[in-house]
């Protein structure tokens, strides 16, 4: 009767939540993937025009870091000028891949956009999730700008300009992966790296 019908729609939804958990156990341990809410998202439309989508939101954290290691590192005695022409490159390229995502990202979808998401010790369920939403798209452009006109306006730095422009680019990289993180810790390491 009544009874057995109102028993039967959570019985099946419990089956299917089963159903995906399993599935998600089987999952390869380094699925590194990007999608939107849906599991389709900005994906699915870059899929269409022929490109394969994989990581959009990662080389927001690479170009900085990597930029700031290569300052760093850069072999002899630069001049200061040198030196912030070599950020402002490396800014003005997070700038571009900035308004790439932007490109990609739904503002019509809610939730979380271009997910990427890499397991590192599962057993405590420790993983590199990042995503994007309508919240930290803006705030990615913000930084993007900002830190490429702070470099810009910084033609007066002339004492240790290698370490000036490295720890700007290193800011500029902690606050998109405080922005983008979607796992505490995560959250936590950027957030802490920045201040």
């Amino acid at each position: 009767g009544g009874g057995e019908w109102l028993c039967e729609p959570p019985r099946a939804l419990l089956a299917g939540v089963r159903r995906w958990a399993q599935a998600q156990r089987q999952r390869p341990k380094a699925d590194l993937r990007a999608h939107g809410p849906d599991g389709r998202g900005a994906a699915a439309g870059f899929a269409q025009l022929g490109v394969r989508l994989i990581m959009m939101l990662s080389p927001l954290l690479l170009i900085p870091f990597l930029g700031a290691l290569g300052l760093a590192l850069w072999p002899g005695n630069p001049t200061p000028e040198q030196v912030r022409r070599g950020a402002l490159v490396v800014l003005g390229l997070q700038l571009a891949w900035s308004l790439w995502v932007l490109a990609g990202f739904d503002p019509a979808l809610s939730g979380m956009q271009m997910g990427e998401s890499l397991d590192w010790v599962q057993s405590l369920g420790l993983n590199y999730r990042l995503g994007v939403d309508g919240l930290s798209m803006p705030l990615l452009l913000v930084n993007a700008g900002l830190t490429f006109v702070s470099a810009f306006a910084s033609g007066s730095v002339s004492q240790k300009p290698k370490l000036y422009f490295a720890l700007l680019l290193v800011i500029s990289g902690a606050v998109n992966g405080a922005f983008l993180a979607q796992n505490l810790l995560l959250f936590f390491l950027f957030y802490e790296l920045e201040l």
